[in-house]
């Protein structure tokens, strides 16, 4: 993955499950840092700091963690199963750079 150095540390750009990342940014928890580059219905391209790439973990753990439970109405499976693949692609594509101290 190419990596670029903000303020906040190293950036990475991730290629990722298009629903669940969707559903992500209309709850407006991505920071403003966050950049989509590429929207495609297979696929998502953004660039995040591990700030931001931790937090979508987190929230895409939450989801998955669902599948399964009842939890969540059938239309919020697809997003539950989209999360799942969120977490399987993050952590296959690494975690961006700490900031410099």
């Amino acid at each position: 993955m190419l990596e670029t150095e903000t303020a906040q540390g190293a950036s990475q750009i991730y290629k990722l499950a298009p629903r669940f990342v969707g559903d992500h940014q209309s709850r407006d928890i991505f920071s403003d840092d966050v950049e989509i580059i590429k929207w495609g219905k297979s696929q998502v391209q953004i660039r995040m700091n591990l700030a931001d790439y931790s937090e979508l973990l987190d929230d895409a753990r939450y989801y998955a963690d669902q599948i399964g439970e009842g939890t969540f109405d059938a239309e919020m499976s697809g997003v539950c199963k989209s999360a799942a693949a969120v977490v399987k692609q993050l952590i296959k594509q690494g975690a961006p750079a700490k900031a410099a101290s």
